[in-house]
């Protein structure tokens, strides 16, 4: 199982970044003056996004960041867009990846390698073993409930055909009869190469940013340069979430002329939002980082879910400012309160998100997290009763349990985030009371009044300090 960065849809990840990426060229290859209200971007409707004019598909779009270059990865998503492109006449298909795709073993090419697929299908209806109800072909066409994922994809294509059908469109495409192939591609960025990887991508945003604004004549700088990426990424994460509260509803079309007149927005100043945007762009970054690092991260060998993969599937789907809120918490030896501090908060806590935060969340199963919308926290439950809450942190080795329980004592928001909570999980070495860790009231806290020491001194009483293993198998255990 290789890594996927796109575990879900954020405009925060590789697909949101690709299908901006994309918009922006096709917006800026028109004339400034150009009236673009019938054209429209749709994210996650039959594939990962879409550009239609006057409501007409015109091209369909399969974004995949997956780090390996084995050809199998892509042969589900490429059956899905050829099928696609089957039912919708006329309409281009592109696959966007991250890194070069291989063929299959013994295929010249990736074409070649698609048709192969389709054709192993219905040989295995015409030539596989007589045993009714078991090939592919025959469970797409069944009423079964649980199936195999490329018989899903099928059914999906074409709902309520036949096994006759379905095995004379499957041979059609596969023998090149229908054009579907035809229409199909690797999507080409402008300078020639046909796979662009995460941090590539970004620069071709921005240089697509450049391009629109020097056509319009407005004169930018590198940080609103910079402002503009992010507003434009945190417009596209706003639409998504929406869509994901809706989910019953039909997808919602996010209009090129909407997008062409934010490019005459004022970037100048940076306001909560944009920092705010930023802040869950590099923070989402660092676990892309992290789980590219072979040395660091290693995909289940099962099929089991990825620990990582779940956590950044919740925190992606947050709000900017949700998740900034859900950062604060992460840090309770750091004072990181007002909006202004989140253009630093990242440089204050990086090695942490790095080194603990991302290794917690990688190591400890998903299956205790609890999601906290309320008190904007996330957390480690067990399974006794009453429970216990166990919050991961981003709290280094290098410090000793005193200083850190100094810290936490410092926090003016400690009662607020330490709520209900009874341990940390920390990158030390040690299970450790913070109540035997500091002498009670040396520091009063920054806002006394509003946060007693003897309330403060009581929460300290009842946390420990555990290191990541032991929470791991205390976890485990319940």
């Amino acid at each position: 199982m290789a890594y996927d960065a796109s575990p879900s849809w954020s405009g925060f990840n590789y697909q949101g970044k690709v299908a901006l990426f994309h918009t922006l060229s096709m917006i800026n290859a028109k004339p400034v003056d150009y009236d673009f209200k019938s054209y429209t971007l749709t994210l996650e409707k039959t594939e990962d996004f879409e550009i239609a004019e006057g409501g007409k598909t015109l091209s369909y779009h399969q974004v995949k960041a997956y780090q390996l270059p084995s050809y199998s990865k892509y042969s589900e998503a490429l059956i899905g867009i050829m099928l696609e492109l089957y039912n919708s006449k006329g309409t281009k298909g592109f696959l966007h990846t991250w890194k070069k795709v291989n063929s299959k073993q013994g295929k010249r090419d990736l074409i070649e390698s698609i048709c192969s697929d389709f054709l192993e299908i219905v040989s295995e209806y015409n030539n596989g073993p007589k045993i009714p109800g078991k090939s592919l072909i025959e469970k797409a066409a069944s009423k079964e409930k649980s199936i195999p994922k490329k018989a899903a994809i099928i059914r999906i294509a074409l709902p309520g055909m036949s096994e006759t059908d379905i095995e004379l469109i499957l041979n059609s495409i596969g023998k090149k009869e229908d054009d579907s192939i035809s229409r199909f591609s690797l999507y080409e960025y402008p300078d020639g190469q046909k796979c662009c990887d995460l941090e590539e991508i970004n620069k071709k945003i921005k240089h697509e940013l450049s391009i629109a604004f020097k056509n319009r004549k407005i004169i930018t700088t590198d940080q609103q340069l910079s402002n503009a990426f992010h507003f434009f990424l945190g417009k596209i994460d706003q639409h998504i979430i929406r869509r994901h509260k809706n989910e019953e509803k039909s997808p919602i079309s996010i209009s090129f002329s909407l997008i062409s007149s934010i490019l005459n927005h004022d970037f100048e100043n940076i306001s909560t939002e944009y920092l705010a945007y930023q802040f869950k762009d590099e923070f989402l970054a660092l676990f892309d980082e992290f789980m590219g690092d072979d040395e660091s991260y290693s995909a289940p060998l099962d099929d089991n879910e990825c620990n990582l993969h779940s956590v950044r599937n919740t925190l992606s789907t947050l709000a900017a400012t949700e998740l900034w809120s859900y950062f604060r918490s992460f840090c309770p030896h750091e004072y990181i309160e007002s909006s202004n501090n989140i253009s630093n908060a990242l440089n204050i806590s990086k090695d942490g998100i790095r080194f603990v935060l991302l290794k917690i969340f990688n190591t400890i199963s998903h299956k205790t997290a609890n999601h906290d919308p309320i008190r904007a926290r996330l957390t480690y439950r067990s399974s006794a009763q009453p429970p216990e809450y166990y919050l991961p942190t981003t709290i280094l080795s290098q410090y000793s349990s005193a200083k850190i329980a100094k810290k936490i004592f410092e926090n003016p928001n400690m009662t607020e985030i330490l709520y209900e909570v009874g341990t940390l999980i920390y990158d030390g070495e040690h299970i450790t009371k913070l109540s035997d860790a500091i002498l009670k009231h040396t520091t009063p806290p920054t806002e006394l009044e509003a946060d007693p020491r003897s309330k403060r001194d009581a929460i300290l009483d009842s946390i420990r300090l555990v290191p990541i293993t032991h929470a791991k198998a205390e976890l485990d255990a319940n």
